[in-house]
C-alpha cells in the first residue's frame, strides 16, 4: 500500500503522534493513537474521506495489514472522537510537524549534500509557497538556465545559488 511505504520512509505518522497528547486511560485503551491515526491518514490519502467508509475497511485484512494492527480496526465513533479532540494547540503542534518533515528537513539535507553545486542558502529564508522559475530568477536566486540542469535536485520553490570553490 503506497500510503504505508510512504509514511514508512517519513516517518509522519509517528512524529505526529510524538506531539498529540493521548487523554486516554491506557489500561482501556483498545487502539492506540498511532493505529487511529494510521487509519484515518491513510484512509484520507486513498480518498476515504468519509469515516463512514471506515465501518466496512476496518474489517479488510489489506487495510488491517497497512495499518500495523493484526485485529480489527477501529469503528467510525472512535476516529470520529480522535477528530474531535482536535483543538487549535494540536493544529499548530501538527503544522510544525509537517513544516518540519517537508520543508525544514529536506532543506537541510539538500544544503548537506551538493545538490550538483547547488546550495540553500539559509532555511529562514525560504517562502512557504511555491514560487516561478521567472520569479525566482528575477529575485536572483536561480540563473537562466539552471532550472534544467539543476532544478530536480532541490524543490522548485528553494532559493539557491551556486557554491564558490574555496
Amino acid at each position: 500500500m503506497v500510503p504505508r511505504t510512504a509514511d514508512r520512509r517519513l516517518g509522519v505518522v509517528r512524529a505526529l503522534d510524538a506531539v498529540i497528547a493521548d487523554p486516554r486511560d491506557p489500561d482501556l485503551v483498545t487502539h492506540h493513537q498511532v493505529e487511529l491515526l494510521r487509519q484515518h491518514i491513510y484512509g484520507l490519502a486513498l480518498g476515504y474521506e468519509d469515516l463512514n467508509d471506515h465501518e466496512t475497511l476496518r474489517r479488510d485484512l489489506a487495510w488491517q495489514s497497512a495499518v500495523e494492527c493484526g485485529e480489527e480496526l477501529a469503528s467510525s465513533p472512535t476516529l470520529c472522537r480522535l477528530e474531535n479532540r482536535a483543538d487549535r494547540r494540536m493544529a499548530v503542534a501538527m503544522s510544525r510537524v509537517l513544516v518540519e518533515q517537508f520543508i525544514v528537513l529536506p532543506a537541510a539535507i539538500c544544503s548537506r549534500s551538493t545538490c550538483t553545486g547547488m546550495r540553500v542558502p539559509r532555511i529562514t529564508g525560504l517562502p512557504l509557497q511555491p514560487r516561478g522559475l521567472s520569479s525566482m530568477r528575477s529575485m536572483g536566486s536561480l540563473r537562466r538556465g539552471e532550472e534544467r540542469r539543476h532544478g530536480w535536485q532541490c524543490p522548485a520553490w528553494m532559493p539557491v545559488r551556486r557554491l564558490r570553490s574555496a
